[in-house]
């Protein structure tokens, strides 16, 4: 659970097991009645990594 104004760090872990190098991609889509911008409360870092199939597994934040 995350309170108003509490600010909380994750992160996942991404790993290629299969024999071609993959991209990871993540971005925000807003719905179209709402007027928040997703962008504006979170930040993924990196937003974009490439990712080969014998890498340690890439951290995402």
């Amino acid at each position: 659970m995350v309170r108003v104004g509490e600010e909380v760090k994750q992160s996942i872990s991404l790993k290629n097991k299969g024999p071609y190098e993959i991209t990871a991609n993540f971005q925000f889509e807003r719905p179209q009645k709402s007027k928040a911008n997703p962008s504006d409360v979170f930040t993924i870092t990196p937003q974009r990594q490439n990712i080969t199939p014998t890498e340690k597994a890439a951290a995402v934040t």
